[in-house]
Protein backbone atom coordinates (compact mmCIF):
# COMPACT_ATOMS: atom_id res chain seq x y z
CA UNK A 1 0.00 0.00 0.00
CA UNK A 2 0.98 3.54 -0.81
CA UNK A 3 -0.18 6.69 0.83
CA UNK A 4 -0.35 8.74 -2.60
CA UNK A 5 -2.10 7.79 -5.84
CA UNK A 6 -0.55 4.80 -7.73
CA UNK A 7 -0.88 3.67 -11.40
CA UNK A 8 -1.30 0.18 -12.38
CA UNK A 9 -0.36 -0.37 -16.33
CA UNK A 10 -2.64 -3.45 -17.89
CA UNK A 11 -1.36 -4.79 -20.92
CA UNK A 12 -4.11 -6.27 -23.36
CA UNK A 13 -4.25 -7.23 -27.15
CA UNK A 14 -4.28 -3.73 -28.76
CA UNK A 15 -6.88 -3.49 -31.32
CA UNK A 16 -5.42 -3.30 -34.70
CA UNK A 17 -4.98 -6.05 -37.53
CA UNK A 18 -1.34 -5.67 -37.17
CA UNK A 19 -1.18 -6.51 -33.37
CA UNK A 20 -3.30 -9.39 -33.02
CA UNK A 21 -1.93 -11.98 -30.94
CA UNK A 22 -2.64 -14.81 -33.29
CA UNK A 23 0.98 -14.20 -34.69
CA UNK A 24 3.30 -16.83 -34.33
CA UNK A 25 6.85 -16.62 -33.17
CA UNK A 26 8.38 -16.44 -36.63
CA UNK A 27 6.30 -13.73 -38.02
CA UNK A 28 6.91 -11.52 -34.96
CA UNK A 29 11.09 -12.40 -35.21
CA UNK A 30 10.54 -11.23 -38.98
CA UNK A 31 8.68 -8.07 -37.90
CA UNK A 32 10.92 -7.44 -34.80
CA UNK A 33 14.66 -8.72 -34.91
CA UNK A 34 16.71 -5.64 -35.85
CA UNK A 35 14.07 -2.91 -35.11
CA UNK A 36 14.27 -0.21 -32.01
CA UNK A 37 12.29 -0.34 -29.61
CA UNK A 38 12.36 1.41 -25.67
CA UNK A 39 12.19 -0.86 -22.92
CA UNK A 40 11.97 0.35 -18.84
CA UNK A 41 8.63 1.68 -18.26
CA UNK A 42 8.47 4.17 -16.72
CA UNK A 43 12.38 5.66 -17.54
CA UNK A 44 12.32 4.41 -21.33
CA UNK A 45 15.45 3.83 -22.53
CA UNK A 46 16.08 2.73 -26.53
CA UNK A 47 17.13 -0.55 -27.52
CA UNK A 48 17.51 -2.79 -30.67
CA UNK A 49 15.32 -6.64 -30.71
CA UNK A 50 18.06 -8.98 -30.84
CA UNK A 51 15.53 -12.36 -30.46
CA UNK A 52 12.45 -13.73 -29.98
CA UNK A 53 11.78 -16.71 -27.69
CA UNK A 54 8.58 -18.64 -27.85
CA UNK A 55 9.78 -21.69 -25.17
CA UNK A 56 10.58 -23.89 -27.72
CA UNK A 57 12.61 -22.15 -30.74
CA UNK A 58 14.49 -19.25 -30.14
CA UNK A 59 14.75 -16.79 -33.37
CA UNK A 60 16.99 -14.58 -34.68
CA UNK A 61 18.79 -12.61 -37.73
CA UNK A 62 22.01 -13.59 -39.45
CA UNK A 63 23.77 -12.97 -42.25
CA UNK A 64 24.07 -8.92 -43.07
CA UNK A 65 26.05 -6.45 -41.29
CA UNK A 66 23.92 -3.31 -42.49
CA UNK A 67 22.12 -1.38 -39.84
CA UNK A 68 19.07 -1.89 -39.50
CA UNK A 69 15.77 0.22 -41.38
CA UNK A 70 14.17 3.19 -39.94
CA UNK A 71 10.30 2.20 -39.54
CA UNK A 72 9.27 4.11 -42.75
CA UNK A 73 11.73 2.03 -44.78
CA UNK A 74 10.02 -0.89 -43.80
CA UNK A 75 11.52 -4.09 -43.30
CA UNK A 76 13.83 -4.86 -40.17
CA UNK A 77 17.30 -4.91 -41.63
CA UNK A 78 19.48 -7.30 -43.76
CA UNK A 79 19.74 -11.12 -43.21
CA UNK A 80 17.37 -13.48 -42.35
CA UNK A 81 15.74 -14.81 -39.66
CA UNK A 82 16.98 -17.89 -38.50
CA UNK A 83 14.91 -20.62 -35.76
CA UNK A 84 17.05 -22.51 -33.09
CA UNK A 85 16.01 -25.15 -30.96
CA UNK A 86 16.52 -24.08 -27.23
CA UNK A 87 18.66 -26.99 -25.09
CA UNK A 88 16.22 -28.96 -23.06
CA UNK A 89 17.23 -27.63 -19.87
CA UNK A 90 15.98 -23.90 -21.22
CA UNK A 91 12.67 -25.50 -22.56
CA UNK A 92 12.15 -27.17 -18.94
CA UNK A 93 13.03 -23.91 -17.42
CA UNK A 94 11.09 -21.55 -19.39
CA UNK A 95 7.88 -22.21 -17.29
CA UNK A 96 9.55 -20.79 -14.30
CA UNK A 97 11.44 -18.04 -16.34
CA UNK A 98 7.79 -16.53 -17.64
CA UNK A 99 6.54 -16.79 -14.02
CA UNK A 100 8.88 -14.63 -12.53
CA UNK A 101 9.03 -12.33 -15.35
CA UNK A 102 5.32 -12.00 -14.65
CA UNK A 103 6.21 -11.99 -10.58
CA UNK A 104 8.69 -8.69 -11.49
CA UNK A 105 6.48 -6.43 -13.81
CA UNK A 106 3.28 -7.41 -11.01
CA UNK A 107 5.71 -5.85 -8.06
CA UNK A 108 5.93 -2.80 -10.54
CA UNK A 109 2.06 -2.09 -11.54
CA UNK A 110 2.82 -3.80 -14.44
CA UNK A 111 0.03 -6.94 -15.38
CA UNK A 112 1.51 -8.77 -18.51
CA UNK A 113 -1.28 -11.29 -18.59
CA UNK A 114 0.20 -14.84 -20.29
CA UNK A 115 2.81 -14.48 -21.73
CA UNK A 116 3.58 -16.54 -25.02
CA UNK A 117 6.73 -14.91 -26.60
CA UNK A 118 9.72 -12.65 -24.59
CA UNK A 119 12.18 -10.46 -26.73
CA UNK A 120 15.72 -10.09 -26.12
CA UNK A 121 16.88 -6.71 -26.20
CA UNK A 122 20.51 -5.23 -26.86
CA UNK A 123 19.80 -1.15 -24.77
CA UNK A 124 21.90 1.40 -26.64
CA UNK A 125 25.28 2.26 -25.31
CA UNK A 126 26.11 5.74 -26.86
CA UNK A 127 24.75 7.87 -28.69
CA UNK A 128 26.43 10.76 -30.82
CA UNK A 129 25.85 13.24 -33.84
CA UNK A 130 27.35 12.64 -36.81
CA UNK A 131 26.88 15.05 -39.13
CA UNK A 132 24.30 17.47 -39.38
CA UNK A 133 21.33 15.59 -38.53
CA UNK A 134 22.69 12.08 -38.32
CA UNK A 135 23.25 9.97 -35.05
CA UNK A 136 25.39 7.16 -34.67
CA UNK A 137 24.21 4.81 -32.09
CA UNK A 138 26.00 1.79 -30.55
CA UNK A 139 24.36 -0.82 -28.80
CA UNK A 140 25.31 -2.99 -25.66
CA UNK A 141 26.44 -6.11 -26.20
Amino acid sequence: MTRRRAWLLTMARASKPRCTGDQTASELAERLVGRRCYVGWPFLIEAMVTRVVDGLFSYRRVGGDAPPRDRKSGGAGAGRVVREPMEPYEVKAWPSNVEALERTYARRGIITGPVNVVLTVRPIKVRRRCGRAERARRWLS
